[in-house]
């Protein structure tokens, strides 16, 4: 996708559209159902879609054409997905409470690394495309270090901190672009941001306004500052 151009989700389809409002790109049946992810590739050559249906497709970006078949494995709706620093793998999680990671050379059902209790709705993936992090309700969020199969996944924990309790549902995550910080933000609107050197957090927001509590929190790509938007 050129930059100046956005994609949006509706419906189960896709469009592209240009800043002045203008519809550029279309298609209509992109899943049975609502898309409830998109990612691109670091590249910039493809995108990535999930959905209700618990799929993941790929795609041209330039012109929307469907990459191979549909990646099938998690069971009901994919939750979020990214896409690994290599472009090879992504990362996805879904309502059947696991975290999945799809080799895209080979195909495949994509082999779980994580089998949560209840909601793993947020992962990210580090610029290095070493870590992968995940996290759903709770105070605690995971990384799974890809270059060590056996490794066990690293908790972070914010432990007694004010404000974050273990009802906690966490939307997003996303890496700083020098890979040393995590933000995070959950349902209340909070934003944290974890320093991946102490497991800490090493900041807080307050709690959003009503009606910001699903905002996302963006690192902005040259000075690791962060902006959350509506």
């Amino acid at each position: 996708l050129p930059l100046n151009e956005v994609a949006q989700l509706v419906n189960g389809g896709l469009r592209v559209w240009q800043p002045d409002g203008r519809l550029v790109q279309t298609v209509d049946a992109a899943h049975a159902g609502a898309v409830t992810s998109i990612a691109l590739s670091r590249d910039g050559l493809r995108l990535a879609t999930a959905g209700a249906d618990g799929l993941l497709r790929l795609w041209t970006a330039a012109d929307l054409k469907p990459l191979g078949e549909p990646l099938q494995g998690h069971k009901g709706t994919v939750s979020r997905l990214v896409f690994l620093a290599d472009g090879r793998g992504i990362a996805s999680v879904g309502a059947d409470d696991t975290l999945r990671l799809w080799d895209l050379r080979s195909g495949g059902a994509g082999r779980v690394l994580w089998q949560h209790s209840n909601n793993v709705l947020a992962v990210g993936a580090s610029p290095d495309g070493r870590w992968i992090a995940a996290a759903g309700m709770g105070d605690q969020l995971r990384l799974w270090d890809t270059t060590d199969e056996r490794a066990e996944p690293r908790v972070l924990s914010p432990g007694r901190r004010a404000g974050f309790v273990a009802y906690d549902l966490v939307w997003h995550l996303m890496f700083s672009a020098d890979g040393k910080q995590l933000a995070s933000m959950t349902n209340d609107g909070r934003l944290r941001l974890w320093d991946l050197a102490t497991g800490q957090v090493s900041a807080e927001s307050p709690r959003a306004p009503t009606g910001l509590n699903r905002a996302v929190a963006a690192y902005l790509p040259r000075d690791d500052a962060y902006r959350v938007v509506q």
